[in-house]
């Protein structure tokens, strides 16, 4: 709780953590699995409007089906991979360009912060 929810210098790096809400609710790849999609968009929206970015991260893996038990996860690891995180991740997208959210590069973020 006493890390920066926005990017941070740190000597000569830039810090930028994966995004929380403003309640600290992370927004990362398990979030995204597990939340309802209205709720986890809800969280996005405002971290956005707190933040002026969503910084959100997820593995290659996750887009396989790998409910399989001859991978012995749990469960909240499993839901929701393999085509339906495909559905999930390109209705996200579909709405964040529907809320007109722009994407870029973190090259592109880094020119933002210097201005």
């Amino acid at each position: 709780l006493n890390v920066s929810r926005r990017y941070f210098p740190q000597g000569n790096v830039l810090q930028i953590p994966a995004s929380v809400s403003p309640w600290r609710v992370p927004l990362f790849w398990l979030s995204f699995h597990n939340f309802p999609v209205n709720i986890y968009r809800y969280l996005a929206k405002r971290a956005i409007k707190k933040d002026g970015y969503l910084n959100i991260y997820f593995h290659p893996w996750e887009f396989m089906d790998i409910t399989k038990k001859a991978y012995a996860l749990p469960s909240y690891t499993s839901v929701n991979t393999g085509d339906k995180m495909v559905q999930r991740f390109d209705e996200f997208v579909q709405w964040l360009k529907q809320n007109q959210y722009t994407f870029g590069t973190f090259k592109d973020f880094l020119e933002t912060t210097k201005k």
